[in-house]
């Protein structure tokens, strides 16, 4: 069925235009909720309070988010090949996993953290002499940025640390770089608080922040054991089965799906750790499997088995959404 789809593009056109005409619905007719919990960073709070008078603003930054994930999705997924043919799948499957996977309309710093995983991914994946130190040293701005309103987004530097040191390229140099990146958004927002006298108030409340709430939760119950378990199975063996289709290719491609194996890891251990509620922590994983899930729909071996495993993966996240609300 996937791979049916693949090959049409006059139907993914169709389907893509039918989920965004959907998804910028909801948005006009369903009010906006904000994710706010005691864990929440200060900068967040301040962040929801506002928005929450200036309702306007606040629809023109979740549109514009949302349109600059999708041109992001599409422009990294078709620059960088990973499939043969040109795809809407990854939009397709992101914005499919915004509507049944995810209440859009609910506000998290996990939505925002999604635009910094695919915009780090873009400035990682392929480093030449020209652009490794601007690349690094703009992942680490991104990543100190984000991290002020989703703290759990700076795990993200994991993931370009071990982009480093996968490349042919100088390790030592350029991980201080990314170190000195990240560290100049918060001497910037420190230096702002301590001249208004008020940098104790966000000291206090960074160290009221609880992490890994994935075990904080009462979240093992035997359904929802069982349902992470079979998600578990079925994305590694999706995964599996690309890294075997790349296996075939050029390295460039392969080091291209090594980079998207370490952003799937790097994204379940933010997960884990989340400060936010585990049920919307999921939102990280979306970019990961809407990739994989393109990849694998244009593979032409084992068409059913591929189609029941993406159905199957697909199915547990909606059940554990549910579940976990």
């Amino acid at each position: 069925m996937f791979y049916f789809l693949y090959k049409k593009n006059i139907l993914q056109t169709i389907l893509f235009g039918a989920l965004l005409i959907y998804t910028i619905s909801k948005v006009f007719i369903h009010p906006f909720t904000f994710i706010l919990t005691q864990e929440s960073t200060l900068f967040y709070q301040n962040f929801v309070h506002f928005f929450e008078k200036n309702s306007f603003w606040l629809l023109i930054l979740v549109l514009s988010n949302l349109f600059l994930q999708l041109l992001l999705l599409h422009f990294f997924f078709n620059k960088n090949k990973f499939t043969e043919n040109k795809t809407l799948f990854p939009i397709i499957w992101y914005l499919i996993f915004l509507n049944v996977g995810f209440d859009f309309n609910q506000i998290s710093p996990a939505i925002f953290t999604n635009t910094l995983i695919i915009t780090i991914l873009y400035l990682n994946t392929s480093y030449t002499p020209t652009n490794l130190q601007n690349s690094i040293i703009l992942s680490g701005i991104f990543i100190g940025i984000n991290s002020i309103l989703d703290i759990t987004s700076f795990l993200l530097i994991l993931f370009v640390i071990a982009s480093i040191l996968i490349s042919k390229f100088s390790k030592y140099k350029e991980i201080i770089i990314l170190l000195i990146g990240c560290l100049l958004p918060y001497i910037y927002l420190f230096t702002t608080l301590y001249f208004k006298g008020i940098t104790h108030l966000y000291i206090e409340s960074y160290n009221n922040l609880s992490f890994f709430a994935f075990f904080s939760e009462s979240n093992f119950t035997i359904l929802s054991s069982i349902v992470m378990i079979i998600l578990l199975l079925s994305f590694f063996t999706i995964s599996s089965l690309n890294k075997i289709h790349f296996d075939n290719r050029l390295i460039i491609f392969r080091k291209r799906y090594i980079s998207l194996i370490l952003l799937s890891t790097n994204t379940l251990l933010m997960i884990l750790t989340t400060t936010l509620p585990w049920a919307y922590s999921l939102l990280y994983i979306f970019i990961p499997l809407s990739f994989n899930f393109s990849i694998l729909h244009s593979i032409k071996k084992r068409v059913l088995f591929q189609d029941v495993l993406v159905l199957v993966v697909f199915a547990s996240i909606v059940t554990l959404e549910f579940i976990l609300k």
